[in-house]
């Protein structure tokens, strides 16, 4: 029997494995919601988000894709990069991020990307994600948009201060990490390094933003908060310094109940906790499904097959 019959044997229990996971929490998210403020006339708006988070995750696997080929010469094409991102980016509930990592080795062996190349894209999409979400959280902080809970109000500078300071040494080490990796490669120049961290930065921003602006359409639509630049920008801070903390934390399965909590918290002075969480595990449910999504595209060779491209 041929490796590939194998790694296929191998990972159908897994596949199946994972959907079911996503469909259990589902399930269990839906339980906990507030239908008193839920209306038939609600479907096709969350239907819409639903595949408008789709879209926003190809900015995540446009990265890295991009950070992949600033470390590597053999230059795939984004259809066989996206193929692995998607077929992993689910895995990251069960049991944790570790399994989405795991499953990105597995994967990118078989288009010759060595580990430590996928190690390191790994890290590289860490440290540009947590600049990214550091600019817009700072920016929320120093210009008020974003209000702490009164409990951390006398915590505001300190929180100003981490902020500004992960932004400058986050926005340092991706520059150095790249430059230490590539200097054998005379094809890849400071220049270079620098416009391709821009652009990579950009996305992340354009994601976070285009995410939030999700989130503030499920509570909108649930007449919960008004339309208005300051109340949107404010929804995009709460989605980004959710995202960023739920992403950092070990342990969390794709940031599940982190995120939830951060959002519930940030959000309970202006709607009440309890709308608070009936939005966010609405949210939830949208963004796990608009990666499931991504991920039955990919098995249906939506995008192009990684194994087959070898």
């Amino acid at each position: 029997m041929s490796k590939v019959k194998v790694s296929r044997y191998f990972t159908i229990p897994i596949k199946l494995l994972v959907i079911l996971v996503c469909i259990w929490y589902l399930g269990r998210s839906v339980a906990k919601i507030d239908y008193t403020i839920f209306r038939l006339r609600l479907i096709l708006p969350f239907f819409v988000f639903t595949l408008s988070y789709f879209l926003t995750t190809l900015l995540m696997s446009k990265n890295w894709h991009l950070i992949l080929n600033m470390l590597d010469n053999t230059k795939r094409g984004f259809p066989d990069i996206a193929s692995i991102y998607f077929r992993t980016a689910i895995a990251k509930y069960f049991p944790s991020n570790m399994l989405h990592y795991a499953g990105r080795h597995f994967l990118g062996k078989q288009v010759n990307f060595s580990h430590h190349t996928i190690m390191s894209s790994n890290l590289l999409e860490a440290l540009f994600a947590i600049v990214s979400s550091a600019i817009i959280v700072y920016f929320s902080l120093k210009t008020g948009i974003l209000r702490l809970p009164v409990e951390l109000q006398s915590h505001r500078l300190k929180f100003e201060y981490l902020s500004l300071t992960s932004l400058a040494i986050s926005a340092l080490l991706p520059f150095l990490y790249v430059r230490i990796k590539t200097k054998k490669n005379l094809l890849v120049s400071n220049l270079l390094v620098i416009k391709r961290s821009f652009y990579i930065v950009s996305n992340y921003v354009l994601f976070f933003i285009s995410a939030g602006l999700i989130f503030f359409g499920v509570f909108y639509v649930l007449n919960l908060t008004e339309r208005s630049l300051s109340s949107i920008i404010f929804y995009i801070s709460i989605y980004t310094c959710s995202w960023v903390f739920g992403f950092i934390t070990p342990g969390a399965p794709g940031g599940i109940g982190i995120r939830e909590s951060i959002m519930v918290m940030l959000l309970s002075d202006s709607i009440g906790a309890g709308y608070a969480l009936t939005g966010s595990l609405l949210f939830r449910v949208i963004t796990i499904s608009g990666e499931l999504i991504g991920y039955l595209l990919a098995e249906t060779k939506i995008f192009k097959d990684p194994v087959k491209a070898n």
